[in-house]
């Protein structure tokens, strides 16, 4: 390969990660924007909230159907070998049916920004799971970076604004916490295997659903040519992104303190990405037992 032709190379390779990675902040950033306003609005001249938080996955899942059916049938049409069969999609199609409900659910009882946050500590549950269940052992840094989230989000949810507590329809901060680490259980088993709604609503709801489906493109897509340690590192820093449009657009401010938590829980979060990095590119010489 010629240094010109490797030139070329690289650059459509950054390219193409920069399309993807705009995808994923694009449609996330929207979407998250979209579901603190369904969360936290009143609509209408009645003023009424719109009360089905947990039907927002449904209608979701719904149009990412719909999405990956146009697009099988208009790119993949006559290429059906090699996909699963049915049956293989099932058990993560439940689990990540019921996982994201709970996650919604949580925001009538804590604010956007806290259950972004609480959702990003996913590395907590995987961690007691497989220690507990599986006996699997991690390293010193893994329990550091662990620590550092759990310490971040234990000091976010001991102070919160009065401003933002207002706007929740059922403030419960323990329930809503509740909620995300179901939500977050789920989605590790995932990964390893009332009234009428107001129709002032129904625009964001087709827009939540549509920024769910293209989202979901773009990660695969980066995924299959990328890896999942980018893929990783795109959607933690967009969780970032998604708090400081949340303090910015929708006017929730955040005590200092939250502000220190926030840090801490992604500064862990990158940690431990960099380090897996770091221990895929070098692995574990033979007989030593290498972490999960």
């Amino acid at each position: 390969m010629t240094e010109a032709h490797h030139g070329r190379s690289q650059i459509r390779t950054a390219i193409g990660l920069l399309f993807c990675v705009a995808g994923i902040y694009g449609a996330y950033l929207t979407q998250g924007v979209v579901q603190e306003t369904l969360s936290t609005k009143r609509f209408g001249p009645e003023g009424r909230r719109f009360t089905h938080l947990p039907a927002l996955n449904g209608f979701q899942s719904w149009a990412c159907f719909l999405w990956a059916f146009v697009l099988i049938n208009v790119f993949q049409r006559g290429h059906s070998e090699g996909l699963p069969p049915i049956t293989a999609y099932c058990r993560p199609a439940i689990s990540n049916s019921i996982g994201p409900a709970l996650g919604m659910q949580a925001l009538r009882y804590i604010s956007y920004p806290a259950q972004v946050l609480a959702k990003s500590s996913k590395m907590i549950p995987v961690m007691l799971m497989g220690t507990l269940l599986h006996a699997k052992s991690y390293s010193a840094l893994e329990y550091a970076c662990c620590l550092l989230i759990s310490g971040g989000i234990s000091l976010f949810a001991m102070r919160s604004s009065s401003k933002v507590t207002s706007k929740l329809a059922q403030p419960n901060a323990p329930l809503g916490y509740f909620l995300c680490f179901a939500n977050l259980t789920l989605d590790g088993y995932t990964n390893a295997a009332q009234d009428r709604d107001p129709p002032a609503a129904g625009y964001d709801i087709v827009l939540f659903c549509l920024c769910g489906a293209i989202g979901q493109l773009f990660i695969f897509q980066t995924i299959r040519r990328f890896g999942s340690l980018v893929n990783t590192l795109v959607t933690t820093t967009r969780k970032f992104f998604n708090i400081l449009l949340s303090v910015i657009w929708s006017g929730n401010p955040l005590l200092p303190q939250q502000w220190a938590a926030v840090f801490m829980v992604f500064g862990g979060l990158l940690t431990s990405s960099i380090h897996k990095s770091r221990r895929a590119r070098y692995p574990a010489a033979p007989g030593k037992t290498k972490a999960a």
